[in-house]
């Protein structure tokens, strides 16, 4: 069992008023769904990558791209080292 499991159903089976009129069988039961709920809702609160998002970066970068370019034309070219370094983090 994942700990965060564990630590929270123990947390909530040592609480007096968790369910005082179950038996002991039906409040672990309660607890441990509780417990994979809340784990399941942590886990998918992270941000997934999606392809509208993904078609965003590599807008974005190509934009970017654009400006360095640029950049270069101008002779800027700390700048434009600086724009590249940020598009290859976006699209990495």
């Amino acid at each position: 069992m994942p700990k965060f499991v564990e630590d929270l159903v123990e947390k909530l089976l040592s609480d007096k008023d968790f369910y005082p009129n179950k038996s002991e069988k039906e409040q672990k039961a309660i607890a441990y769904a509780i417990a994979y709920k809340k784990l399941k809702l942590k886990k998918s609160k992270k941000p997934k990558k999606t392809v509208s998002n993904n078609l965003n970066q590599i807008k974005t970068a190509q934009i970017l791209t654009g400006y360095s370019i640029k950049l270069e034309n101008n002779n800027n070219y700390q700048e434009s080292d600086e724009l590249i370094k940020i598009v290859s983090d976006l699209i990495l």
